[in-house]
């Protein structure tokens, strides 16, 4: 998962830790907004008290059959409204804390587990490719490819030109630094790396 190459390790490894605490922050954030928004529930476990006493008033002695059918009938409606407010407190509070929490951090995240799953494919297919007599050359192709501009010319002032007269190290370079290669790669009759690549 990671480069042997301490620095790109290290710039990996800040790049996880950035990552985990920007989606842990909004996680926490989403969390206790559904924490208070909960809270709203507490009218509707009001209205449900007040129909469990209206309850009890009915069944008191002396109250009338007529009167405390009323009360009754009363308090299952107070209980109905209860459970019905209390229960769409919950709901637009998950909803909310969701939002909160999934739409600044998912796509983030999302993002990140998607660029380090192409890199670690990239890193198993270069350790394989390594053995070819052409993969000086195929390194140089690449990074003529995807390398900035900036970085192209940082390199060579001169690429396509090195490129053509088979000057392909110093362009080379620019993509072992990217997976964590020494700048020399095995000759064909060595044996290949142990997935010099990644540890």
């Amino acid at each position: 998962m990671y480069s042997s190459s301490p620095k790109v390790r290290t710039r990996q490894v800040r790049s996880d830790l950035l990552v985990a605490v920007w989606c842990a922050s909004w996680f926490w954030s989403g969390h206790e907004i559904y924490q208070l928004l909960t809270k709203l529930g507490g009218a509707g476990r009001l209205l449900q008290d007040a129909s469990s006493d209206v309850n009890v008033s009915s069944r008191l002695p002396g109250v009338f059959r007529s009167p405390a059918e009323k009360l009754d009938s009363f308090g299952q409606g107070l209980n109905r409204a209860g459970e019905l407010q209390a229960s769409a407190a919950h709901d637009v509070a998950l909803a909310i804390g969701l939002l909160v929490a999934l739409l600044p951090a998912a796509p983030i995240l999302l993002r990140h587990v998607l660029k380090r799953l192409a890199w670690i494919r990239g890193a198993n297919a270069v350790a394989e490719l390594r053995r070819s007599p052409d993969f000086t050359r195929l390194m140089a192709q690449r990074a003529l490819m995807r390398q900035p501009l900036h970085r192209l010319m940082k390199a060579s002032p001169t690429p396509l030109e090195d490129f053509a007269a088979g000057n392909h190290e110093a362009l080379a370079e620019l993509e072992y630094e990217e997976f964590g290669l020494h700048k020399r790669p095995h000759p064909r009759n060595e044996s290949p790396p142990v997935v010099d690549g990644i540890s």
